[in-house]
């Protein structure tokens, strides 16, 4: 990530962090706030098309929590599949 991808980003961060109310969506935590990407097709380098409205924010052990579960999800799927 570029110098101006990294502002980009972090203004996207700060905004979605504000649009949360400077808290976590789930536990309502205020503390180690992480944004989350609910999607991750995005191809282009530009940060700018990473929609506001598909990143919430978490706090570190909800965010952590998250990808437990995402990573879980995929092994069982994995196994259905094979």
């Amino acid at each position: 990530m570029n110098k101006k991808q990294l502002s980009e980003w972090k203004e996207l961060r700060l905004k979605a962090i504000y649009r949360d109310d400077n808290k976590c969506v789930n536990c309502l935590s205020d503390d180690k706030l992480h944004v989350h990407h609910t999607i991750y097709d995005f191809t282009s380098e530009n940060i700018r098309i990473v929609p506001l409205n598909t990143l919430i924010t978490l706090c570190e052990l909800c965010h952590n929590e998250l990808h437990r579960i995402v990573r879980i999800n995929k092994i069982k799927n994995y196994n259905t599949v094979s």
